[in-house]
């Protein structure tokens, strides 16, 4: 028997706005992709002791974990209309690990992100931990995301000669939702040197060899996707600054999580945080095998 997560997108909720957020997110792009949503909340593993707030039992929580997905599940019926078909789960154990299992099969995770002002320690680390484990691609959605009409997508590639699996997933979000695709990479070494090592003339060499590189590794995927208008943007620059500066307009941010010796990071870039920490758009982190590259042709 197949779980209700299986081919679908799963979504994390805590009973917050930012994951109200997250909930629209996932409704809509459950109704566009013709998929169900499987709403899961994780039930604190502790009770707060503190003489400031009130005792609490752990009986209740399943309670109050209970209102928290049925919210979620109007929610999600509402913006996903009677086509999207919506499950819900409450379920125990570390919120991150507790969340990558529920997801077992499914296409896609969308947790909510708290906005860059604030200090959101849970849905940080939540993020984090889950886009480390995670099988299938995790997107992070900002607390004040609106399902605007922007058509540009971004994504940050760290090799300019490699096809890998946030390149093949931007191509084919932009053919889905007819966007233009921007292809950003930005390289940079310690300031101290820079200036020692390299010269303007360098510089732009390097920019042109990468630009090619990049040009010739997608001939396969602009085949694949004819209607995709790509452009690519290589430049001397810091990548995540890089990154957020190119997706001001953009409706989604795709950036792919490496393995490291055939393993998983266990842990996300200092570029993905950065971006993820600070973007106004969704954040989408696909998680990339040494085995899916493909060297350019």
């Amino acid at each position: 028997m197949s779980k209700d997560s299986t081919g679908n997108i799963v979504v994390g909720v805590d009973g917050s706005e930012v994951g109200a957020a997250a909930v629209r997110y996932a409704a809509v792009r459950a109704r566009r992709e013709g998929c169900g949503v499987h709403v899961v909340h994780v039930l604190p593993h502790m009770i707060p002791m503190n003489p400031m707030l009130p005792l609490g039992s752990a009986d209740t929580f399943p309670e109050v974990g209970a209102r928290i997905v049925d919210a979620a599940r109007i929610e999600a019926e509402k913006v996903g209309g009677s086509d999207v078909r919506v499950t819900t789960a409450v379920v125990e154990g570390h919120r991150a690990s507790a969340i990558v299992n529920e997801a077992e099969g499914a296409r896609l995770i969308v947790l909510g992100h708290a906005d860059r002002s604030r200090i959101h320690m849970f849905t940080d680390r939540t993020f984090a931990g889950v886009a480390a484990h995670s099988s299938c691609p995790v997107i992070a959605v900002p607390a004040t995301w609106h399902d605007l009409s922007r058509d540009k997508i971004v994504v940050g590639v760290a090799d300019t000669e490699q096809v890998d699996g946030a390149l093949e997933e931007a191509f084919r979000r932009a053919d889905a939702m007819d966007a233009q695709l921007a292809i950003v990479h930005a390289w940079m070494v310690d300031n101290a040197y820079e200036d020692i090592i390299f010269d303007r003339v360098e510089r732009e060499e390097i920019r042109r060899r990468g630009e090619a590189g990049i040009r010739a590794a997608i001939t396969g995927l602009r085949s694949d996707f004819p209607e995709v208008e790509v452009s690519v943007v290589v430049e001397h620059a810091e990548p995540a600054r890089a990154v957020l500066n190119h997706s001001q307009d953009a409706t989604l941010v795709i950036l792919g999580r490496r393995s490291r010796h055939g393993l998983p990071d266990l842990q996300l870039g200092s570029t993905t945080r950065t971006v993820v920490r600070h973007a106004t758009c969704p954040v989408e982190v696909v998680p990339v095998s040494a085995s899916a590259a493909s060297p350019a042709s």
